[in-house]
C-alpha cells in the first residue's frame, strides 16, 4: 500500500503540476506529503547519478574516437558518486522542503503579530481614554469652582469622587471655601 502511495505520490508530484498547475497541498494527502519529499530526493538523485556515468561515457567515447585512447571507467568511485549525487540533491531540496513548510507558520505568525499589535494599541487608546475622563473630569469641575470663588461664590462645593490625589485635592479646596466662609 505504501508502495502505491508512493508511486501515487510521485506522479501527482512530477506530472500534475506542469500540466495542471495546482495547488501540491491540495491534491496531495497527509501520508502522500510526507513521503514526498524523500521520494523527490531519491529520483532526483538517481536521475543525476545516471546522467553523470552517461555523460562521462559519452566523454570516454568522444576520447577514444579523437585520440584512440581509451580511459577505462572508475568502478571504485561508483558508490562515492552516487553519495555525492545524493548529497547534492538532498541538501537543497529537503532544505526549500522545510522552509516551504514553514513558510506558512511564519506567514501565520506574522498576522497573529499584526493583530496582537492592533488590538493591544486599541487596548491602549481605550485605557487612555477612560484614565484622561477620570482625571480631567475632576480638574474641570475643580476649575469651575475655582472660578466661582473668583467671582465671590463661596457657596460652592466640590464632589471628592476618590481618594486619590485629585480626591485629596477636592477635599482640601472644600475646607478652603469652608473656612473662607467662616470669616
Amino acid at each position: 500500500m505504501t508502495i502505491v502511495i508512493s508511486v501515487l505520490a510521485v506522479a501527482k508530484f512530477l506530472v500534475l503540476p506542469i500540466v495542471l498547475e495546482f495547488d501540491m497541498d491540495a491534491l496531495l494527502t497527509r501520508n502522500e506529503q510526507l513521503w514526498l519529499p524523500i521520494l523527490h530526493t531519491l529520483y532526483y538523485s538517481a536521475l543525476i547519478y545516471f546522467v553523470m556515468i552517461d555523460y562521462e561515457a559519452v566523454l570516454r567515447a568522444h576520447i577514444f574516437r579523437q585520440r584512440g585512447k581509451l580511459i577505462p571507467a572508475a568502478r571504485g568511485h561508483l558508490l562515492l558518486r552516487l553519495l555525492a549525487a545524493f548529497g547534492v540533491m538532498s541538501v537543497l531540496p529537503m532544505s526549500l522542503i522545510v522552509l516551504h513548510a514553514f513558510e506558512r507558520d511564519i506567514t501565520l505568525e506574522r498576522h497573529l503579530l499584526i493583530e496582537d499589535v492592533f488590538a493591544s494599541t486599541l487596548g491602549f487608546c481605550v485605557t487612555l481614554v477612560f484614565v484622561a475622563r477620570s482625571l480631567v473630569g475632576p480638574i474641570r469641575s475643580l476649575e469651575n469652582a475655582v472660578a466661582r470663588v473668583r467671582r465671590n461664590d463661596l457657596s460652592v462645593t466640590v464632589p471628592v469622587l476618590s481618594n486619590d490625589e485629585t480626591g485629596q485635592l477636592a477635599s482640601s479646596f472644600n475646607r478652603m471655601v469652608h473656612g473662607l466662609r467662616e470669616r
